[in-house]
């Protein structure tokens, strides 16, 4: 269970996740969902997180080997390579369960003749396999969102099991059980902007809105939560505010959007966080003093509904 959300800012870009991960009947708050790929961009997966990793390594295995031979990787490389790669870990894992539970590979049931025999599959047993397959498609299902610079702009793209991955035309991309709240942010956010606006988003407005989504998915959707992850990726190179600037940045986002703090207090300091300007201790004693009610914003934060 996961929210990955990425903003398109024109020559840059974002990217927040949450950390929670599932196992069973046990959750856990740990999980590290971006990722960097390649030298310059983000990977942010969604599904079994220890399938996501696997799909990652085996990507950036295969982007070394590519750098030995080219001077340069770009984004739609690396979308390509990761989806080339989420292909065959989905198909290695239908070829296995095939293989336990049935004594068939997944090459006979896509070719209809059983390699070992020589015969015809019958009906029953590719019934069986297509059940066998359903029963743990929710495992295999995954998703994956790149974003990087190329070319001066910053581009997003989605890879997902299901084949459809493609090039975002849209400036945000929103993917995992969270997405749909986060899309409600951000799209919302999205059609408000004039329309030339929408080519070059501003850091700091763009910051507070991918948080707030975020922070919307959290709230309700099942499975998201934890203190997110927050990546800037510019022209200079990528940044990752540390884990007490993201747990800030989130609290300036809530004391916003709950009317406690004044708006371009919040933008100056979650641009001044995420770039390594201002220290997390330092700005968190500013937030209070700048709250309309410290008591009531404390309150607030800690969940009370006065």
């Amino acid at each position: 269970m996961t929210v990955i959300n990425m903003l398109n800012l024109g020559r840059e870009g974002i990217a927040v996740a949450d950390e929670q991960s599932s196992a069973g009947s046990r959750k856990f708050n740990v999980a590290e969902k971006l990722h960097l790929i390649g030298g310059n961009v983000i990977y942010g997966g969604t599904g079994s997180a220890d399938l996501i990793r696997d799909v990652y390594e085996a990507a950036g295995g295969t982007v070394k080997s590519y750098l030995k031979e080219h001077s340069q990787v770009h984004v739609r490389d690396i979308y390509n390579i990761v989806n080339e790669r989420m292909i065959d870990a989905t198909n290695d894992i239908k070829n296995n369960v095939l293989r336990t539970c049935l004594g068939i590979t997944y090459g006979d049931l896509l070719t209809g003749m059983h390699s070992e025999t020589g015969r015809p599959l019958d009906d029953a047993a590719k019934q069986n396999a297509g059940n066998v397959l359903r029963e743990r498609s929710d495992y295999m299902n995954m998703g994956a969102s790149i974003g990087g610079i190329q070319d001066g702009h910053f581009e997003i793209y989605e890879v997902d099991t299901n084949g459809l991955g493609q090039k975002c035309s849209r400036p945000y991309s929103s993917i995992g059980s969270g997405a749909d709240e986060s899309q409600k942010v951000l799209s919302t956010f999205v059609a408000l902007l004039p329309r030339v606006a929408r080519e070059k988003i501003g850091l700091a407005q763009g910051l507070a809105k991918t948080i707030e989504a975020t922070n919307a998915s959290s709230a309700l959707n099942v499975g998201v939560g934890g203190i997110p992850s927050i990546v800037y990726i510019s022209k200079n190179g990528i940044l990752r505010p540390d884990e007490e600037s993201c747990i800030l940045s989130t609290e300036l986002v809530k004391g916003m959007t709950g009317e406690f703090l004044p708006e371009k207090f919040v933008h100056e300091k979650l641009e001044g966080l995420v770039k390594g300007e201002e220290k997390a201790r330092i700005v968190e004693r500013e937030m209070m003093k700048n709250a309309t009610s410290r008591a009531k914003f404390l309150r607030f934060l800690r969940g009370y509904k006065d």
